[in-house]
């Protein structure tokens, strides 16, 4: 009877858990796009003085610096102190470096809300977004501290005072989904009937 009930439990696990849309952040299935970029490198280096005031008036200081990309340094000598040397320059060199940044997967679509107030001391509001010929849209949210999201109706109704999230993605004709877009809101409406 153990083993029975211990089967039924994990299955109901496994229902609960299939029902559910894992919670993302947003920007976590977001996409690299490179571009290459022209960098100019400045080389400073050889030799360079500055000058340290003392009671004997300013004293000289001298150092060698192999090449670097710092335009100044600091020289110190013992028994006189130190002093900032600015840097002959060098050379110049141009490299090509890939810069890269996260963006939204295409089709990406940005969602967005609007309040309706108080009603019955539930937040209604509608979410909205620009629907495209031929795209398919999945709306979904997460209420509170449930950590999962749902399939939603594009009109809410909540209760209590909580945080809610939309979220939404596109798919296109040919099945590609772009990234979801994200809105959070909070529910205030607790005591209060209509607005």
């Amino acid at each position: 009877m153990k083993r029975e009930l211990k089967i039924v439990a994990a299955a109901a696990m496994v229902l609960v858990s299939s029902s559910a849309f894992a919670q993302t952040k947003p920007g976590d299935d977001y996409v690299q796009q490179c571009r290459n970029e022209n960098v100019t490198l400045y080389w400073y280096g050889g030799p360079a003085n500055c000058f340290v005031q003392t009671s004997r008036g300013n004293v000289p200081i001298t150092a060698f610096f192999d090449a670097t990309l710092e335009r100044t340094k600091v020289i110190s000598q013992a028994g006189v102190g130190s002093c900032t040397a600015q840097l002959n320059l060098l050379r110049t060199e141009t490299q090509v470096r890939q810069v890269c940044q996260a963006v939204p997967a295409q089709p990406f679509v940005q969602v967005g809300a609007i309040s309706y107030g108080c009603a019955s001391q539930q937040a209604t509001g509608e979410v909205y977004w620009t629907s495209t010929p031929g795209y398919t849209y999945t709306l979904q949210r997460s209420i509170g501290s449930i950590p999962d999201f749902y399939p939603a109706d594009r009109y809410y109704s909540i209760g209590g005072s909580v945080s809610f999230t939309y979220r939404l993605k596109a798919t296109d004709a040919n099945g590609v989904s772009g990234s979801w877009s994200y809105i959070t809101s909070t529910a205030n409406c607790t005591g209060r009937m209509d607005d």
